[in-house]
């Protein structure tokens, strides 16, 4: 939350990081990065170790060995630490990969051609301790209007728990 400016400026819509969204999903400045580079992009191949070795460092997957002068280790601290580090990670970084869970949270998005609910003077933010949807709230748009709903904790894990033979998981 610190590099966020705060809690405030991460949860305020006017001004704030839920302000805008991307046209098209933020998955879109992967996609296009994926384009420019080519076949850079190697795809279903985890990396398994990261080694330094004679000034250069080499990434190990299943299927392949990389050579490289930097790395960019963009994942959550968890799934940091299921990387073999060669030197290993400074003590308080390992302590953070082993220490720091994921967050159980899914972001849902409805999709309005208007905001219906300004004309009866509500703001569209909403925050509620009981339900499947804990918090709900605005984003400015291009064309159309979000609303978008996060989920946490017991909600999350609950509407996560489908059977292997249910393709949707489906909350009690």
């Amino acid at each position: 939350m610190h590099s966020g400016g705060g809690l405030l400026p991460l949860v305020t819509t006017g001004g704030g990081a839920q302000d805008s969204r991307f046209v098209g999903g933020s998955q879109l400045v992967a996609v296009k990065v994926a384009a420019v580079l080519g076949k850079r992009v190697v795809l279903r191949s985890p990396v398994r170790r990261i080694r330094e070795h004679a000034g250069s460092l080499f990434v190990e997957t299943d299927r392949r060995r990389f050579r490289a002068g930097r790395v960019v280790v963009a994942l959550p601290p968890t799934l940091c630490g299921r990387i073999d580090y060669d030197p290993t990670l400074p003590g308080l970084r390992d302590q953070l990969t082993q220490r720091v869970p994921m967050g159980s949270v899914i972001k849902c998005e409805a999709v309005y051609a208007a905001p219906f609910w300004r004309a009866a003077g509500l703001s569209g933010q909403a925050t509620s301790d009981t339900g499947r949807s804990g918090s709900r709230s605005t984003t400015r748009p291009p064309t159309v209007l979000p609303v978008s709903s996060w989920a946490s904790s017991k909600a999350t894990t609950r509407a996560c728990g489908a059977s292997a033979a249910s393709p949707i998981a489906r909350p009690p």
